[in-house]
């Protein structure tokens, strides 16, 4: 757990699975539509439940952030594999440092398991956020919904 100020930063329970699914349907109906097709974003929302975040809850490590009581975002990763899956914050507390504090723990958690790379597959949206962090992109690739494809990157890290 770590706290600063009002800020803190704890592992996810199945009680923080709803807010875990209104955040990332926030995040993709409004962030990530700005660089998606219509057809694509409406896809991507109704395959993020509550069921599916739970049948993830297994093979990943999830972590909410709150502020003042309140979660406004998450991450989830997997330490096995070296990937960071995702940072979602909710859109109303975007580009106020909550994404990079929520990264910077996740980096902290690679390092202490003696991790030497994180890779992801970053939403269009985020490549720059991520780029800022010092990810590299190697190509693009994509994510399969049901019909759609959401076009990605994937980068990767070499930790200190």
């Amino acid at each position: 757990m770590k706290k600063q100020s009002t800020i803190l930063i704890k592992r996810a329970t199945l009680k923080s699975i709803p807010k875990i699914v209104t955040i990332h349907k926030k995040c993709v109906s409004e962030t990530n539509a700005r660089l998606y097709s219509g057809s694509t974003i409406k896809e991507w929302v109704n395959q993020i439940s509550e069921r599916s975040v739970k049948d993830q809850f297994t093979n990943s490590s999830w972590y909410i952030l709150s502020a003042k009581n309140k979660i406004i975002g998450f991450t989830q990763f997997s330490l096995d594999d070296s990937k960071l899956y995702q940072i979602n914050i909710d859109p109303k507390y975007q580009a106020k440092g909550y994404g990079k504090l929520l990264y910077k723990f996740v980096e902290k958690q690679f390092k202490k398991h003696h991790k030497t790379k994180i890779y992801l597959n970053s939403t269009l949206n985020a490549f720059a956020f991520y780029r800022g962090l010092g990810f590299k992109s190697l190509g693009k690739t994509r994510f399969k919904l049901k019909k759609e494809y959401v076009q990605m990157i994937k980068m990767e890290k070499t930790l200190d």
